[in-house]
């Protein structure tokens, strides 16, 4: 793990994404960190490089740490959704993107994984290499796992801290580098492969339902993808 102050993207989220920041600001700053994570990260490096493709940006991930689901449920405009084990999201619509903040120790899968309930357990847990950097929106601090080397080398790897959600994390490789046009490593293809091969009726119910949640104009194209019925991934 290597921690750099890198205040730019604190910046620039703060400019982007003024109502956002502000908002976060005013209700978590006071707790030992308000992290952003995933695609705005990536976006944030992203966006002036002439061969990405221009897709939205679904959402601002953010978890706060030291909130408990109690807390996070008191803040002014937030619309609560409850998600396993035992606790909750908050989501509001300020900039456009949807603002999704959750607690840092009740992330999904720590307490199962027995990963540490903090922002390197929230790294760890991350199953793309893309997905392993978080920066502190307060100070601008950049915790990095390896993600930024993985933006700087335009690669995709698959690694979790534990498997779980095969089919869906296969349906992120295919987004993602539909999004970024990054090669796939080994791990990558060799993990869309497995699906592949244990594709079954269900489990394209099931990925049909997930991917569409977030990303409803890629359902067909990721379900034929991953049943057979498109060209192979790079």
């Amino acid at each position: 793990m290597q921690v750099i102050h890198y205040p730019a993207i604190r910046d620039w989220v703060k400019s982007t994404y003024p109502h956002s920041y502000s908002f976060l600001m005013d209700n978590f700053s006071s707790y030992g960190g308000v992290f952003m994570v995933g695609g705005v990260i990536r976006h944030y490096f992203l966006r002036n490089r002439p061969n990405i493709k221009r897709t939205r940006l679904n959402d601002l991930d953010v978890t706060v740490d030291g909130i408990t689901t109690t807390e996070l449920r008191t803040v002014p405009g937030l619309t609560i959704e409850e998600f396993p084990p035992s606790s909750s999201r908050g989501l509001i619509t300020l900039d456009g993107p949807l603002l999704d903040i959750w607690p840092l120790q009740e992330t999904s899968g720590l307490e199962e994984f027995n990963l540490p309930k903090n922002i390197v357990g929230v790294l760890m847990r991350g199953v793309l290499n893309l997905d392993k950097v978080a920066v502190d929106l307060r100070d601008g601090k950049t915790y990095d796992l390896g993600g930024l080397d993985a933006i700087l080398e335009e690669r995709i790897s698959y690694c979790p801290a534990r498997p779980y959600l095969e089919e869906l994390n296969a349906a992120r490789i295919l987004i993602y580098q539909r999004k970024t046009e990054f090669s796939l490593d080994e791990s990558a293809v060799r993990h869309l492969e497995l699906v592949r091969r244990g594709m079954t009726p269900e489990k394209e119910d099931e990925l049909r339902r997930e991917v569409g949640k977030k990303y409803p104009e890629l359902v067909d194209w990721v379900i034929g993808k991953l049943a057979g019925r498109g060209h192979e991934p790079r």
